[in-house]
């Protein structure tokens, strides 16, 4: 789950692809309204919990997230979890292979 901000009202369900029969849903809650001084004005944004949920898609999909939120909610944010968990993973095999070949160029260059 991440902490999000916009300048408009977001939508609690946006719907941003359909691909080989999943959909890909960007689901908000506890959306705020937050009044923020500038140097020249007052602004509003709105802050908001966000994950992002892939599910099957189906007939009547919007109806099924509605009458679904929460669950779907709970469900984006273990996806998401186990994306950064893969992620930190990655990143941290690519760690090891640089330090690895880092220390293979300095011998062979005489310097370690």
């Amino acid at each position: 789950m991440i902490k999000a901000e916009s300048k408009i009202y977001p939508d609690s369900i946006w719907l941003r692809k359909t691909e080989s029969g999943s959909v890909y849903l960007r689901l908000r809650s506890n959306i705020e309204e937050v009044e923020r001084e500038t140097e020249e004005e007052t602004e509003t944004v709105y802050q908001y919990d966000e994950v992002e949920v892939v599910i099957a898609n189906r007939p009547s999909l919007i109806d099924y997230v509605e009458n679904n939120f929460n669950d779907l909610f709970e469900l984006g944010k273990e996806q998401m979890a186990k994306v950064e968990k893969t992620l930190e993973e990655k990143f941290e095999e690519q760690e090891e292979s640089l330090d690895d070949l880092w220390e293979e160029f300095l011998k062979s260059e005489g310097l370690i």
